[in-house]
């Protein structure tokens, strides 16, 4: 089996280590896990990206559920399904391939998304896979849902699960796709074109067609301006194994915090670099370009 991380960091971690790490945490079984990771940060990690999945499978348990964000989202592809939806017509990109397409969302991700198996949903920009219990609840329908990430998503979902979490395994905040989710619940303006889009569908039931909206692809966040607020709430915890940090967020309470936060201000989790882009989008009523360029 393929070992990796980042042996020259002189740290070994095994499946073991990585248990008792999510125990030590506050994981248990037929707890509902959204995973965002890097495999590289744990060290030298014996069995590589599969020993990590089986250590967090082994964590859940058999009632459990594990998911993963299998993010395929560009912003030329966006911008394309936009421009489309402005001409009224179906967006002229690649299929989008539920079973074929690789995520980048990291190699853990990868290797979670080819395992016997697996689901995958099929929104076409921010797909999520998953095994376990509650797999085929939280998967559904997530292509015709309003959004990518808020209600009737996967993101959203998750929310409402009692022991539902987010794990982030050797990556901080702005990693956290469920925070644009609860961009979508707060119901900013920035978060979502006002196009609904057509995007073509390659799925185990043939050939489909996704109409939803998709993400300005424009917008800079601070996701992680939170943090405090999350762990003084009881919504975080933070732990390490090997060379990662780890932190579990109790999705709900995130939810819930997020959503105050904003309804104070509603660019909460905008960077400087955001708010302007947003500003000068609002001044010239084009939200498909990137206004750093000129026109």
């Amino acid at each position: 089996m393929e070992s990796g991380g980042n042996e020259a960091s002189g740290r070994r971690v095994s499946g073991g280590d990585i248990e008792t790490g999510l125990r030590r945490i506050g994981v248990e079984e037929g707890d509902v896990l959204l995973v965002h990771s890097s495999l590289s940060r744990f060290g030298y990690v014996e069995g590589g990206a599969d020993e990590v999945i089986d250590a967090l499978l082994r964590a859940v348990g058999p009632g459990g559920t594990l998911m993963m964000s299998a993010i395929t989202t560009q912003t030329a592809y966006v911008v394309a399904c936009i421009e489309a939806a402005q001409r009224g017509e179906m967006a002229s990109v690649e299929r989008f391939d539920v079973l074929g397409m690789p995520t980048y969302a990291g190699a853990i991700a990868e290797t979670f998304r080819r395992r016997p198996g697996v689901r995958r949903s099929w929104h076409p920009t921010h797909s999520v896979t998953a095994i376990g219990r509650r797999a085929e609840e939280l998967l559904a329908d997530h292509e015709n849902a309003s959004g990518p990430c808020g209600a009737g998503t996967p993101y959203g979902r998750l929310c409402d699960c009692d022991r539902g979490f987010v794990l982030l395994l050797g990556v901080n905040h702005m990693s956290n796709t469920t925070l644009h989710g609860i961009e979508e619940m707060a119901g900013v303006e920035y978060v979502l074109y006002p196009e609904w889009v057509r995007i073509p569908l390659k799925t185990p039931a043939g050939p489909r067609e996704a109409r939803t909206r998709v993400h300005n692809a424009f917008i800079g966040r601070n996701l992680g301006i939170l943090e405090t607020q999350y762990i003084d709430g009881m919504a975080q915890r933070v732990g390490q194994i090997g060379g990662s940090y780890v932190r579990l967020i109790h999705a709900a309470k995130m939810r819930d915090i997020t959503l105050a936060a904003m309804q104070d201000d509603p660019l909460r989790l905008l960077n400087e670099r955001g708010m302007r882009a947003w500003a000068e989008m609002k001044r010239s009523g084009n939200f498909a370009r990137d206004p750093r360029k000129p026109a």
